[in-house]
């Protein structure tokens, strides 16, 4: 299961721009079928799936992209070593 999680978000920063332009085209499609919209009309059900689907794919991209793009060092004093900066302590305030 964490081998299936691990490469979900492995590939999720490739994948997500195309689910989101799938979910795109597809709810334009949607659009341009229908009837003219409507002031004070709720959505259909598979328009707010399509949009859902848009939002989280926008997300789930976003956060992977943010979690593979580190190196995963919360320390500060490890930040600071890796940048190469000098001294053998960090103060913050």
């Amino acid at each position: 299961m964490a081998d299936l999680l691990f490469l979900a978000v492995l590939f999720a920063p490739f994948l997500a721009p195309g689910v989101f332009l799938g979910a795109v085209i597809a709810f334009v499609l949607r659009v341009r079928k229908q009837r003219p919209i409507l002031v004070g009309r709720l959505p259909t059900l598979a328009t707010s799936v399509l949009l859902a689907v848009m939002a989280g794919a926008t997300a789930f991209g976003a956060y992977s992209w943010g979690v593979m793009s580190g190196f995963y060092i919360l320390d500060p004093d490890q930040m600071c070593a890796a940048m190469g900066v000098p001294g053998d302590h960090v103060v913050t305030l």
